[in-house]
């Protein structure tokens, strides 16, 4: 989500509150100013959240997905 997109509806920027329990005010006053690319890390393996800058894909996408389960399969098997 751009960061013109914050300022235009104050609902993302609670959901955002609600959602990350790391994220401190500091945090909150960032997602106004997002530029385009940039976003917010959070989770549970995490200390803090990052704000990381996300670069354009560089190859084309037509990759087939792999089945999860036939892999674990495999790994279980071995």
């Amino acid at each position: 989500m751009r960061g013109a997109d914050f300022n235009e509806n104050p609902n993302d920027q609670d959901a955002i509150k609600t959602s990350v329990e790391a994220a401190g005010e500091d945090v909150l006053r960032e997602l106004p100013g997002l530029t385009p690319g940039q976003a917010i890390v959070s989770g549970d393996s995490m200390n803090t959240p990052e704000l990381i800058q996300v670069r354009r894909r560089r190859t084309e996408h037509g990759a087939e997905s792999w089945s999860v389960v036939e892999e674990w399969k495999k790994a279980y098997e071995q």
